[in-house]
């Protein structure tokens, strides 16, 4: 290291001082003849040899200079093309052929090239019973090898679809469970589908025990058709559906996206798919509830219609996202089933049907006189039978466009309209609170009129 700098250092000088020569040289004389690029030659000479002579001093000093080598490790393989063929290289050789290794390995074991090691087989007249032992080492390689992957691919299949398919009963929130069921529980009628929804519970847990003890399990669908008229409840019990799911830990979220055909449909080509992508996204980890899905798969005479393209891009989603994703689709009994038929990949996704029936004339009047109490009125005997009997005039007169609970609800705020106008400019708490039967009838009676 030392060498080094001096020799730097000479040679800057040297070089500083030459130019330095050259300079002071030019500025004093006038002759530009020959004579100048003689003179310029012999500085330039004089201070190569200055150079060199110094180094040849620093050398005989301090010693020359001294480059580590480089780490570089090449590991190289010699064979020879005649090798000597002791009793140890024999047998080595009848070792490997034994065990069926391939030529190039033998060749590399041995120090020998290809050629070499099949010619001394041959000699030795084991070549042929090297041939066999190559094929059976073959066929145990490949054998080896598709044992691999099998497993890894079972081991891919269970990872990913035993994460719903498999409840772990430690993890289930009983607390969260019990207080999405009484929320079910409360719900006026809807008994069939009550003990539906119990029988979903049961199964979960029923399949999750066979699967712990090693027992076959099917594996189940989560995605539900709700069948039923409208003002049935069907977009409660489907947020009620994703907080059960959730206290299951089938979903992470549980929350529930409610969309209709306008969510999904596109106006022009190449706008459905990513309006359903959009949805899809905002409804991972929760449910998908799709009110009046079997508007997807009507036909539109009066132009291009892309439900069946929000059908397929919707079935694709639901595919890539299995495990994330309860899509529940809602409408009219007769017209969901005409959808999920017209789709095989709608038959096969959605298994299960919850029917929700229409309340009776006593759910109806619970119904109305819930709300009357959530609105802190008072109902007497006499109203409750006027309400009873509105409800049942209103069924009559709806027919097949009854509503059930939504038509209930609009009976309601018809019939505090009426009580508005009888009471109208009183401050009295009690007839605040009043609810008489001839506002009940007059509000039938408007509905009546209106229909």
């Amino acid at each position: 290291m030392v060498t080094t700098l001096f020799r730097l250092a000479s040679v800057l000088l040297i070089a500083f001082g030459a130019s330095h020569a050259v300079l002071v040289y030019l500025a004093n004389t006038e002759d530009l003849n020959f004579a100048l690029y003689q003179n310029l030659a012999l500085i330039f000479f004089l201070a190569i040899g200055a150079e060199r002579l110094l180094a040849i001093l620093l050398t005989a000093s301090f010693g020359s200079v001294q480059y580590s080598p480089k780490n570089y490790k090449a590991e190289v393989i010699k064979r020879e093309n005649r090798p000597e063929w002791n009793s140890e290289r024999v047998d080595k050789l009848r070792t490997l052929a034994d065990a069926g290794e391939h030529l190039e390995v033998m060749g590399n074991e041995l120090g020998t090239s290809v050629h070499s090691a099949r010619s001394k087989m041959v000699n030795l007249g084991i070549y042929n019973n090297y041939q066999l032992a190559r094929i059976e080492r073959l066929e145990l390689d490949l054998a080896e090898a598709r044992d691999g992957f099998v497993k890894t691919k079972k081991r891919l299949v269970k990872s990913n679809s035993g994460a719903r398919k498999k409840i772990n009963l430690d993890a289930i929130d009983d607390k969260k469970l019990k207080k999405s069921l009484s929320q079910l529980d409360k719900m006026v009628g809807l008994d069939r589908l009550k003990s539906e929804v119990e029988s979903l519970i049961a199964l979960s847990k029923v399949q999750s025990s066979r699967s712990e003890h090693g027992l076959p399990v099917n594996a189940p669908t989560f995605h539900l058709v709700f069948s039923g008229n409208p003002g049935t409840g069907k977009t409660t019990v489907a947020r009620i559906i994703g907080e059960i799911y959730k206290a299951l830990g089938l979903l992470k979220a549980g929350h529930c996206v409610e969309v209709s055909r306008a969510d999904l449909v596109g106006e022009y080509l190449g706008h459905t798919a990513p309006k359903v992508t959009a949805v899809v996204e905002k409804a991972l980890d929760g449910v998908l509830f799709i009110d009046e899905a079997y508007s997807l798969s009507a036909y539109n005479q009066n132009g291009p219609d892309f439900g069946a393209e929000a059908v397929d891009t919707l079935l694709k989603l639901m595919e890539d996202n299995r495990h994330r994703l309860v899509v529940i689709v809602a409408g009219y009994p007769d017209l969901m089933k005409e959808f999920v038929r017209s789709n095989p990949g709608l038959e096969s996704r959605f298994k299960t049907t919850l029917h929700f029936d229409d309340y009776s004339i006593d759910d109806l009047l619970t119904i109305y006189l819930g709300m009357c109490n959530s609105y802190q009125l008072i109902v007497d005997p006499a109203s409750k039978v006027a309400a009873k009997n509105g409800c049942r005039n209103l069924r009559l007169l709806k027919e097949e466009r009854f509503a059930n609970g939504r038509d209930v609800r609009n009976f309601f705020e018809k019939s505090l309209e009426r009580q508005a106008l009888r009471i109208s400019g009183t401050k009295s708490k009690d007839e605040l609170s009043h609810l008489m039967p001839e506002d009940i009838v007059s509000a039938i009676a408007e509905l009546k009129e209106s229909t």
